[in-house]
């Protein structure tokens, strides 16, 4: 137990509104912090958290960031620490055991969502369902980073006859005709997104920010340099709810 002055306490939240964490509050002034700014007859309030010895601006995010909730979707043997690593075959015995869609987490209990290369191995309704439980178990502004193969990145490079996007994976088709059809199939995929769909999909199941990034950037710390297989043109978007 650690016992913390209460206008440090207060002007730790008051930080972390005025950040791009804010995204988490609603950037206004919860009911908990402004107690905290009243005045009481012990200047001292006595929590059970383990928060960091020296309240620096990097120690109250890095704390932050710490105590926030994210789960990564399908995550095979790419296990990312302090996040909830869900997948179906388990690669190790930290990996929540996991069957698409339903995610079993409350509602409104998430702060952050990665999938890296896994909602194109669902049918289109059961990706649908699965953003739409994304959307139920997010927090108020919590974000959704979806990385995917590029359906449009695959027909134009059918149209121009390019083959050799994929050599760095080990696939170097030998026609225009053998990587679509392949493309579409093989590796046990279901269905490919491109941008104009998932970005539909996502703002008529509520998402309020919905957009393209780059591989391994974000506005978030939490979701940078998070793809881990070599980048072939993906489709990757962020959504906010």
């Amino acid at each position: 137990m650690l016992k913390l002055h209460k206008q440090l306490i207060y002007q730790y939240y008051r930080t972390y509104a005025k950040s791009p964490y804010s995204r988490h509050l609603g950037g206004k002034e919860t009911a908990r912090m402004a107690a905290l700014r009243k005045p009481c007859v012990s200047p001292v309030l006595t929590i059970n958290l383990k928060l960091p010895q020296l309240y620096t601006r990097q120690s109250i995010f890095s704390f932050l960031r710490l105590i926030m909730k994210k789960i990564h979707l399908g995550c095979g043997k790419n296990l990312i620490g302090s996040w909830d690593n869900l997948d179906s075959s388990p690669a190790h015995p930290s990996v929540i055991i996991w069957q698409a869609p339903k995610l079993p987490y409350d509602d409104i209990s998430i702060d952050f969502i990665f999938s890296e290369h896994f909602i194109e191995h669902l049918h289109y309704t059961q990706g649908q369902v699965q953003l739409q439980e994304c959307y139920r178990v997010l927090k108020p502004k919590g974000v959704l980073r979806i990385s995917c193969p590029d359906l449009e990145v695959l027909a134009k490079d059918y149209l121009s006859g390019q083959l050799s996007r994929w050599e760095s994976l080990g696939w170097v088709p030998s026609s225009p005709c053998l990587m679509f059809n392949e493309g579409m199939r093989s590796w046990g995929h279901q269905f490919l997104w491109d941008w104009a769909t998932v970005k539909t999909c996502l703002v008529n199941f509520g998402f309020q920010q919905v957009y393209r990034v780059d591989r391994h950037e974000s506005i978030f710390p939490e979701l940078k340099n998070l793809e881990s297989r070599p980048y072939c043109g993906d489709l990757i978007v962020e959504a906010i709810k």
